[in-house]
């Protein structure tokens, strides 16, 4: 099974602050369907994205494999 977690669509390009964490905000997680595919619109950075998709915050378990792409901004952007 593959899920993805995504910067959300309502956030700006993140490559400048991919390893910054949000630390004062409230972070979201909207589970959307991309193509087939279950998906997460993550409000924060690409870091909290790569957290969130480590713990068992959202998953039952912690996943075999995680990868984490550049894709998210440029992916909303023309999707």
């Amino acid at each position: 099974m593959v899920i993805l977690m995504l910067p959300s669509v309502f956030t700006r390009e993140k490559s400048a602050v991919s390893h910054s964490i949000t630390w004062q905000n409230t972070i979201s997680a909207n589970r959307v369907e991309i193509d087939g595919a279950t998906a997460f619109a993550v409000s924060g950075t690409p870091a909290d994205c790569t957290a969130l998709g480590i713990s068992k915050t959202i998953f039952p378990e912690i996943p075999d494999l995680y990868v984490s792409i550049k894709l998210a901004y440029s992916f909303w952007k023309e999707n």
